[in-house]
């Protein structure tokens, strides 16, 4: 079988009319899904239109058209601020950060370390890759656990964390 790329996604989420706009198709092309994911995922489950739940570790990630739909609902526009609660590998902050843009901000808050570590690197190596910046930060941390008072107010907040009630104070 031939190797699946980006490109084929692409086609498929457009083929699928889960891609609308030619803003979402250019994100959707420059931002690679594989960098999001580790290595060792084979290359035909990265570039499926399906979620991802890796078994030996914390990584999930919702299908890409999930992602085009959260971002047609969010109507992101630059400079913008941005919190991804449950920000995981970082995938859809990314995709985020071309809407936001330079100006904006964009946070993800996310409760496991290894995909805070994961997100982190990702994005920093795929923003570099491609020349853009935009300004993504990810905090390892417990969504209930942050000060209001403290935090910016933000334009969007887009909640893709599960929530389990025991354990909350």
């Amino acid at each position: 079988a031939d190797q699946m790329s980006q490109a084929d996604l692409v086609k498929l989420l457009v083929k699928d009319k889960r891609l609308k706009t030619a803003e979402l198709i250019e994100v959707y092309t420059k931002v690679d899904r594989a960098f999001f994911l580790p290595d060792s995922l084979p290359k035909e489950k990265v570039y499926c239109d399906t979620p991802l739940k890796l078994q030996d570790c914390d990584v999930h990630q919702s299908a890409p058209h999930m992602y085009a739909i959260m971002l047609e609902q969010l109507k992101l526009q630059p400079g913008h601020a941005f919190l991804n609660v449950g920000s995981g590998t970082g995938y859809l902050s990314t995709l985020a950060a071309f809407f936001t843009g330079t100006e904006g901000v964009n946070h993800g808050i996310e409760w496991s370390a290894s995909n805070t570590k994961l997100a982190k690197d990702a994005v920093g190596k795929f923003l570099a890759s491609a020349g853009v910046y935009a300004p993504v930060k990810f905090t390892h941390a417990n969504a209930f656990n942050l000060d209001v008072e403290k935090n910016i107010k933000y334009d969007r907040i887009y909640i893709g964390a599960g929530c389990q009630q025991a354990g909350y104070e």
